[in-house]
Parts: structure tokens; sequence; C-alpha cells
């Protein structure tokens, strides 16, 4: 099978996860959320069990260090997504990319073209353009209109960190499942004590579809990643934002100013020259 198809596997499921929790937000305070969320995405996945080896030493540190980091990215990534429409915010996450592709030629020895800064230019002016989409009348109200996504973008960070300490592990042997299960498993132990009391939720079917969807994309994409460069693998993840964007107005009904449209259009271009 083609990977690069695979990988159109998690750009859908997560388009339809992340509009899914927006949805599931207007219930529930970001942070019970993103904590009930991270301990859910290790019960998903304990049938893996089954299929696990043991990482060597090295491995499991740096998966409990992408622990400590996908639990922060949850906590800015729900904060965002409650405090503006899922649509506009989203686009901003997949800014992890520009930074994953910039740590893998730094760290990880892989070769960045030129043409790749162009693509990165264009998309960064896409994610100016959707910050644009409610006007500039002042610095303030323009930090006001745009502070879920510099939330989101803080998580993105954490995001892109972590998908290159996920490289660096898988590089060392660890199989793309024993990594998915240790990565959930430590961050699960770490949440546990945090979690005092189950909060609303406005639909538990819905909410465990989230945690599926979540964690079998991340399976496939870790997957992936394994066989191939990471350069070669996340670019395609940027079509993300368009994902969103279509559920997000079937689902949510959230309407698309021309503004969001174009910053949308040129992330995608500028992260598929990435």
């Amino acid at each position: 099978m083609d990977l690069q198809l695979l990988l159109w596997v998690p750009v859908i499921a997560w388009s339809l996860q992340k509009v899914l929790e927006k949805d599931l937000l207007g219930a529930t305070h970001h942070r019970d959320f993103a904590k009930l969320a991270v301990f859910f995405n290790f019960i998903i996945v304990v049938p893996l069990i089954f299929f696990v080896e043991v990482p060597s030493l090295p491995s499991l540190l740096i998966t409990a260090i992408t622990s400590i980091m996908n639990i922060a990215s949850s906590f800015f990534l729900y904060k965002g997504f409650q405090d503006d429409e899922i649509s506009r915010v989203a686009p901003f996450e997949q800014f992890y990319l520009i930074l994953t592709v910039l740590l893998a030629y730094l760290f990880l020895g892989e070769r960045l073209l030129s043409v790749q800064y162009i693509g990165i230019f264009a998309a960064v002016f896409g994610g100016i353009l959707i910050s644009l989409d409610r006007g500039f009348l002042s610095v303030s109200q323009f930090m006001k209109n745009n502070r879920a996504a510099g939330t989101v973008l803080v998580s993105a960070f954490l995001s892109g960190v972590s998908v290159l300490f996920n490289k660096t592990a898988l590089n060392w042997g660890t199989t793309a499942i024993s990594l998915l299960l240790f990565r959930r498993l430590f961050a699960a132990v770490l949440i546990a004590p945090f979690i005092v009391s189950i909060p609303k939720v406005k639909s538990w079917p819905k909410f465990l579809l989230t945690r599926v969807l979540s964690s079998y994309g991340l399976l496939i994409l870790l997957f992936v990643v394994s066989k191939q460069m990471v350069s070669t693998t996340i670019p395609i993840l940027a079509f993300l934002p368009l994902g969103v964007a279509i559920f997000g107005r079937q689902l949510l009904k959230e309407k698309l100013s021309w503004w969001r449209i174009a910053g949308i259009v040129l992330i995608i271009a500028g992260y598929s020259i990435v």
C-alpha cells in the first residue's frame, strides 16, 4: 500500500475529531476535558498491549518526556478550541509541521530544499490572513481577537518537539504500537491523580469516538513515520484545516470568511511544498 495514501486516514479522522471536540467543549471546561481526554487515550489503546515490545531504556525516557509535552499541549489546545471557532483556530495547530520539518533538518540531518522555504513562508502568510479575518482596528483588538490562536500556537510548538522525539525513538528500533501505548500509558499515569471527579460530558459515545479517532490516527501516523522521513510524512497533514472547515460548516454551522478560506488555501499550498 502507498504510505502517502494511508496518511489520509489520520487527516480525515483528526478533522472529524477536532470538530466533535469543539462541540463537546460547549459543556465541559477545557481543563477537565483535557484531563479526561489524556486518560481515556490510554484506555482506548489497551487492546494493543498484546502486540507491544518493551522499548529500550533511552526510548522509554524519550517517550516519558513526550507524554509530559502531550499533556501540556492538550491543555493549551483545548483552551484555544473552547475560546474560538474551530475552523479559525485549527489551522494554527498545523504550524507544528513547520517546526517539525525545521527540527528534522537541524537534528535528524534531513535535507531541506530551497523551495521548502517558500512553502513555509506561504503557510505563515496564510496564518496571518486568518488572523486578520476580523479586521485590524488596533493592536490590542487584534491581540484579543487572536488570543485563542496564540494559545493553539503554544500547543503546536510542543507538538512539533514531540514529533521529533517520537521519530528519534522510532529510529532506535521502537515499534509504532509500543511507542503509542507507552506514550499513552505514561500520560495517563501522570494525569490520573488530578482527576478528582468525572466531569459532565455532553455525549459519552461522541467523546469515546474522539479518543478512537485520535489514538488510531496517531498509530497510523507513527507507523508511516517509522518507514520514511518526517519531512516526507508530515506535509500531507496540512489538509487538516480544510477537513476541519468542511466538518465545522456541516456539523457546527460555522461561517467561513474569504480571509479564512484564503488563509487555509495558502497553508495547504505552503505545506504541500514543504
